[in-house]
């Protein structure tokens, strides 16, 4: 669901051989025309596509089977690796997880058939019903506030801050 993730450019570098005028062109290829080609593509690298209602019903079945929530990326992953495990010369394969399902809270309420009041009530709502902690970086009380007046932002970021403390 994004173009260039964080990890592409090294990915591009080591299937260029490394060849960083090459890389260079291939992102600006990318930035410029929202596309590149590889003349010698990735021999060890496959693709596989996911739908929102895919990545959904992974999401349930994952938990169904495995009694662990996934956010909406691993889903993606985990339902390519599962289509594509049969072409794989060796199908043992790690999935790495990194997203909180804390950041795709509406994905998770969608895919459970659960409903919340609000973004806060979600996080609640998730948490309640998986058994999972709340990452403290949610639990400081600048989340609750609406609307901050500039004239008191300053105050504001240094609450936030020594929330952290």
């Amino acid at each position: 669901d994004i173009l260039i993730s964080s990890n592409l450019e090294r990915l591009v570098y080591y299937g260029c051989n490394e060849d960083t005028n090459r890389v260079n062109e291939l992102m600006n290829s990318l930035k410029t025309k929202g596309e590149y080609d590889f003349t010698n593509p990735f021999e060890y690298f496959m693709a596989y596509t996911t739908d929102e209602n895919k990545t959904l019903a992974v999401m349930k079945d994952v938990y169904d089977k495995y009694n662990y929530l996934i956010d909406p990326h691993t889903a993606v992953a985990y339902n390519a690796y599962d289509n594509l495990k049969d072409s794989l010369a060796n199908p043992k394969t790690v999935i790495v997880s990194t997203a909180s399902i804390f950041k795709f809270p509406d994905a998770a309420l969608e895919a459970f058939n659960l409903k919340a009041k609000d973004a806060i009530d979600a996080i609640k709502v998730i948490s309640k019903n998986f058994n999972v902690k709340i990452p403290a970086v949610l639990n400081y009380p600048a989340v609750v506030r609406e609307n901050v007046e500039l004239a008191n932002a300053e105050d504001y970021i240094v609450d936030v801050i020594k929330c952290f403390r």
